[in-house]
């Protein structure tokens, strides 16, 4: 059949072959390089016909653009595809995003997104199961036009994808241009049969990765290409040599053929947030960081690179290149093996100073520098976290030799001779005093970060509360002050001050040090070479008396009104107290002053609770304070009632031992009122710990209220009943941390939907209850309606596109009668939904 002859074939039979169900969704493999598990698919049409068989999609699909009908077919693509998603769903299958191609036409001749959103409602599809794709032409014409729909599509929670990358002109300005999130290589366009070809492969994986974009390589066809594509860092790899478009029915049977694991859902977010790492870089962890930034930097040579996956404790390589290696090889490590066998070894200092870096940056910080002794070669590690998902965690790993650089090696010793640091001491730094900057230039302490320009007062205060002995700091901070640093040392007769301390290890134990300050011969200018010392154990014998004895002065008070303490205990609402060892007050703040009427604390210094006489039961609370005394042990919100104000009161108490100098001296307590005050401060027995709202005990509580108003003035009141469609699948296919998200913002926005007119609570997993007294039917269905249209309006949570579909049932109070009832119902709700 000649193309006239085709056209004509497709024009007349198109809208028959949809009826008729002769247009199939098949579905190509899409490969995650880094792990070589299969990561989504691409979802293609093909044109089954009974005399013609497979027509190939060349001879219908552009026909159906010419004649705009194009719109016709891709709706129906999308609602095919969520009718395979709903009954693989059902079926319990693996379960893969699916990229499906918008042409122009769509958005032109059609509300595409309204069947978008109709189609993935009625069949609960997550927005991210669905990726767009978009080819190269379509964003190269009506620029605006198309970028409007590009930021639509992706503010609704979708990702957009472009299709054959670098088939037109204007490549660069379309990546200038539009916000995507995955750009496809095409390499049928790019061949690798050339040095010259992967030279522009390479480059353009490199630029796309610098703007943050991921990269996905089609029509790959040989192991060569594939491994080459690997190499370089391209996220995603599509082709025939993976496996060619095949219908639903058939994707199971070949991958379980062909040997492929299908990547858990759960990890996808984790794998992409890896694959923003630019191993083509030539810093890529310092690149990373600054896109997070959203900087730009120029670059020198080529560093080694890994990426390790922690696990559970377990460190494994995920990644590494040829520079790592060899840097490895240079300090007698022949292989990730064997470095893999020593980092597997607790007792090792390596482990233990990696360790080490990995919780510095789990704390928040984005980069960890440290140097390391090893083997007698003089290394530097850099670590900064790249991906995290539950236990498990990515990072981007430096290992630098710099006794093997002699570039590196010379920048060092232009300030200090690197050998004697080694022997002498186990930190250096230089102090810039005019300019009140700090510089570490080498530390091989497993616990002090390194800091390449830092601000001099800051550093070292940030050093003090992290690491110094609190009783050693006052005198710290005189020593390392920098506004007299300079004119100290010129007084000294060999310009050099020196003073011991002690400091947290990376046990959390304190060791004494000796800090060392000395002047620095740089051309007249004003600068200090700071130094630690780790004192170890057999030299203490030799350390100065009076040095070890210096801040250990013993003060007379039992309880002293620091700063910190001071302010808490002024500007609290909480009413606190301290007591000494026979259980006599001290101590009182003003919020327990005018809870109990007192003018001053006068009223109660010297007495204990027999003596006020406002416990009706006092044992409870004495015995309390004598165990504590005694034992060391801490109460928490322990219940009990008091006299006040000519009525009883139940209040919660809670208390622990004060020490001093290792031993307890007393106790410090506070309490709190248990009722609406109580509750109004956030009190736990009330509330869900997860989403603020009210927990089981607190809907009783405010159910009562209800009850009692209802018994006494008619007045009815309803119970909505609120489950998160399939929960569980979400919590298994995003994990933990992004489904206490979810919690969270669903309370959030049910709660500024009720407003003052009801009360929210959780009960437990996604379970939720709203009381609210009865309007209308109207009003109730309307706020049904606008509660689940609120909820299904959540897009993204922590910037991952999130879908949540609610079940919402409503019972009226005067249908139960009783409390009883009313809690037996709840119940029921609640087992058949996490049946369901």
């Amino acid at each position: 059949m000649n193309s006239e002859d085709m056209r004509t074939f497709v024009l007349d039979n198109f809208d028959d072959a949809l009826k008729q169900g002769k247009l199939k969704l098949y579905y190509q493999p899409i490969i995650r390089a880094l792990t070589g598990e299969i990561c989504a698919m691409e979802g293609l049409a093909r044109w089954q016909d009974d005399e013609l068989g497979l027509i190939s999609p060349a001879n219908f699909i552009p026909v159906l653009e010419e004649e705009g009908l194009i719109y016709k077919l891709d709706s129906y693509l999308i609602r095919q595809m969520c009718i395979e998603y709903d009954k693989a769903y059902k079926n319990g299958e693996i379960l893969l995003p699916v990229s499906l191609n918008f042409s122009r036409k769509d958005f032109e001749m059609t509300d595409i997104f309204k069947v978008l959103e109709e189609n993935t409602k009625e069949f609960k599809v997550p927005r991210d199961m669905i990726n767009i794709e978009i080819t190269e032409s379509t964003a190269g014409r009506s620029k605006e036009f198309i970028q409007n729909k590009i930021k639509r599509l992706r503010s609704e929670g979708y990702e957009v994808w472009m299709d054959d990358f670098g088939s037109e002109y204007s490549s660069l300005n379309v990546l200038k241009d539009f916000d995507l999130d995955l750009v496809k290589i095409d390499m049928r366009f790019l061949e690798l049969n050339t040095v010259k070809a992967k030279q522009i492969v390479r480059f353009m994986i490199d630029m796309l990765k610098t703007i943050g974009v991921k990269t996905l390589a089609e029509g790959v066809e040989t192991k060569e290409q594939y491994d080459f594509l690997r190499e370089i860092g391209c996220d995603k790899i599509q082709g025939f040599y993976i496996g060619k478009p095949m219908p639903g029915v058939d994707v199971k049977d070949y991958l379980q053929l062909r040997g492929f694991k299908c990547e858990e859902h759960i990890n996808l977010k984790y794998y992409d947030d890896i694959a923003r790492l630019n191993i083509l870089s030539q810093t890529p962890a310092h690149d990373f960081i600054n896109a997070k930034k959203g900087k730009v930097e120029a670059t020198d040579n080529i560093e080694s690179l890994a990426i390790i996956e922690v696990d559970d404790g377990a460190i494994a390589f995920k990644y590494y290149n040829k520079k790592y290696l060899e840097e490895l090889q240079s300090v007698g490590i022949s292989s990730i093996d064997e470095l893999e066998g020593i980092l597997s070894n607790d007792n090792n200092l390596l482990r233990k100073k990696i360790k080490f870096m990995l919780n510095t940056v789990e704390e928040g910080n984005e980069e960890c520098v440290v140097d390391h002794i090893f083997r007698d070669n003089f290394c530097i590690i850099r670590i900064c976290k790249i991906a995290e998902e539950n236990k498990r965690r990515s990072y981007a790993t430096k290992f630098i030799n710099v006794s093997n650089n002699k570039d590196m090696l010379r920048l060092y010793n232009r300030s200090i001779d690197i050998s004697a640091i080694y022997n002498a001491f186990s930190n250096v730094d230089i102090i810039d005093i005019e300019k009140k900057r700090i510089k570490n230039i080498y530390t091989n302490i497993q616990n002090i970060e390194r800091n390449d320009d830092a601000d001099c007062s800051k550093d070292i205060l940030l050093f003090m509360n992290k690491h110094v002995y609190p009783m050693d700091r006052e005198q710290f901070l005189d020593f390392y002050d920098v506004s007299t640093m300079y004119e100290r040392l010129i007084k000294t007769p060999n310009n050099k001050l020196e003073i011991f301390y002690r400091t947290k290890d990376i046990e959390g134990e304190y060791k004494w040090c000796k800090g060392v300050l000395m002047l620095a011969s740089t051309n007249n200018k004003k600068r200090v070479i700071s130094c630690i010392h780790i004192i170890e154990r057999n030299d203490l014998l030799n350390m100065p008396l009076e040095k070890m004895l210096h801040g250990l002065e013993i003060k007379n008070e039992t309880f002293t009104d620091a700063n910190l303490w001071q302010n808490f205990i002024s500007n609290t609402d909480i009413g606190m107290f301290w007591k000494d060892k026979d259980r006599r007050f001290v101590g009182v703040n003003r919020a327990f002053l005018d809870y109990y009427g007192f003018k001053s604390q006068d009223n109660v210094i010297g007495k204990n609770d027999e003596d006020m006489g406002w416990h009706i039961d006092p044992e409870k609370f004495k015995n309390d304070e004598e165990d504590i005394l005694k034992q060391g042990i801490q109460t928490h919100s322990v219940t009990g009632t008091c006299l006040n104000n000519g009525s009883i009161r139940n209040i919660k108490a809670s208390k622990m031992p004060y020490y001093k100098d290792g031993k307890i001296e007393g106790l410090i307590g506070y309490f709190l009122e248990v009722g609406d005050r109580a509750k109004s401060l956030g009190d736990q027995d009330y509330r869900d710990d997860i989403t603020i709202a009210l927990n089981m005990k607190g809907l009783l509580d405010s159910a009562q209220q209800f009850v009692d108003s209802y018994i006494m003035h008619h007045y009815d009141f309803n119970i909505f009943y609120i489950d998160i469609v399939d929960f569980r699948h979400f919590i298994n296919s995003n994990g933990h941390k992004l489904s206490i998200r979810v919690l969270e913002e669903v309370a959030l926005k049910i709660k500024e939907k009720i407003g003052t007119t009801g009360v929210l609570a959780r009960i437990g997993g996604d379970h939720f209850v709203i009381l609210k007294t009865v309007v209308n039917e109207e009003e109730d269905k309307k706020l049904i309606e606008e509660i689940r249209e609120e909820i299904y309006n959540i897009r993204r949570i922590d910037n991952v596109p999130s879908t949540i579909y609610l079940n919402i049932d409503v019972d009226k109070f005067s249908n139960m009668k009783n409390l009883d009832n009313f809690i037996v119902n709840i119940i029921r709700k609640s087992v058949r939904a996490d049946e369901g």
